[in-house]
């Protein structure tokens, strides 16, 4: 069924319009109508002269609902976060793990990415913060062996992913040209 949004001040290309209705099938914004265009039929949501803007979308959450992302990486916690980020207007974010050694990185990717897998609301990706803040300090004699190892250890399942997605793009391509 499809829920219409209406009566409100609807922000959309830099501005504010009114007069129209935010369309919504399956949970998704499927069109923006004039108000009198609301298909029958619809359930009809009266905003009474609110304003409808789009979600915000944070790019470095260390957590929340009670919950630090470094100190619990697990789906359950990412869905916590995103809940109680949701209720302030982020729709999307990217948990942040604060400078950690590597088996922490690898256990924190590991959990974004059984999180989308998952289809949590609102995870995206990750955001690695560090592991090297500031020369002269522990933390920063951790660049080298992010050079040497870190980086292929991180990243190797990632890229064997993408490099396998490509491959089967690119036998779908093939097979679409033949």
């Amino acid at each position: 069924m499809t829920t219409a949004l209406v009566n409100g001040h609807i922000v959309i290309d830099r501005a504010t319009a009114t007069g129209m209705a935010v369309l919504i099938e399956g949970g998704r914004i499927s069109d923006v109508v004039a108000a009198n265009a609301v298909p029958k039929g619809s359930k009809v949501c009266d905003l009474h002269d609110g304003t409808l803007l789009p979600g915000f979308v944070d790019i470095q959450v260390n957590g929340g609902g009670g919950v630090l992302f470094n100190d619990d990486s697990s789906v359950q916690a990412l869905r916590t976060i995103g809940n109680a980020h949701s209720r302030f207007g982020t729709t999307g974010f990217l948990p942040t793990i604060v400078s950690a050694d590597f088996a922490a990185i690898a256990k924190a990717i590991a959990a974004v990415d059984d999180a989308i897998a998952a289809c949590v609301p609102g995870v995206l990706g990750i955001h690695i913060e560090g592991p090297f803040l500031k020369r002269g300090t522990e933390r920063h004699s951790r660049l080298g062996q992010f050079r040497r190892t870190g980086r292929r250890g991180l990243c190797a399942r990632h890229l064997a992913q993408a490099r396998q997605d490509n491959a089967d793009a690119g036998a779908r391509d093939h097979k679409i040209q033949a």
